[in-house]
């Protein structure tokens, strides 16, 4: 099974990366060239008192993460009706769930560590550690945001009935939408646990598409 899940996944790994790092690179150069403009006291002085977030293009990049690595995995099972054939192994649905689960899971969390390594890593040198620990702080919202997309997708792909589908889809889209709104850096550094615990019910609740799945493909 986590070899199957290698062969869908591997071209979207490969375009992720190469997007994680070009994205981490292009922040990098923006800076660098900002610096060369304007000065290093000017940059700082906008970054720190203007709240200027100079890695917003990043904010979207887990969301279309998620949504990309969700459809390789489970738009061809499904469409193609392969699906089904997950629960006839020699195993219960629960467990082939989790480990497919588990394996778009693992690679959203290290496609979000190389994002968070490479961009402290490029700017690093420019700004210092208390800079970079509030851009943290901002980031991982829309980390999170990754994750519950992911979730979200293979929620509303699994899910066999219509209504359900749209009640998913609403639900997950207003709730990254909601980890994508903050205006100002470190917006939910006290809350974000609350969101991540939210974020949680999304990974249980994918168990109850993948029941009825197989109850209906019976």
């Amino acid at each position: 099974m986590l070899y199957k899940e290698w062969l869908k996944l591997r071209w979207a790994i490969v375009g992720l990366v190469a997007a994680f790092l070009f994205f981490a690179i292009y922040i990098w150069m923006d800076v660098r060239h900002n610096l060369m403009m304007s000065g290093t006291l000017k940059v700082w002085l906008y970054a720190i008192f203007h709240k200027w977030i100079f890695y917003s293009p990043l904010k979207l990049v887990p969301a279309i993460a998620g949504l990309v690595l969700a459809v390789f995995q489970f738009v061809p099972e499904v469409s193609k009706k392969r699906f089904r054939l997950t629960f006839h192994l020699p195993v219960d649905e629960k467990s082939s769930l989790l480990v497919m689960i588990g394996c778009g899971l693992a690679v959203q969390a290290l496609l979000s560590i190389l994002l968070l390594g490479s961009f402290s890593i490029l700017n690093s040198s420019y700004f210092p550690a208390e800079l970079l620990n509030s851009a943290w702080w901002t980031i991982l919202p829309w980390i999170l945001a990754g994750f519950v997309t992911y979730l979200g997708v293979a929620l509303v792909t699994v899910e066999p009935a219509i209504l359900n589908k749209l009640v998913f889809g609403v639900v997950s889209y207003g709730f990254v939408q909601m980890l994508l709104e903050e205006q100002i850096y470190m917006q939910y550094r006290f809350s974000l646990w609350r969101y991540t615990l939210v974020g949680l019910l999304f990974l249980l609740t994918i168990f109850y598409p993948g029941y009825r799945f197989r109850r209906s493909a019976k």
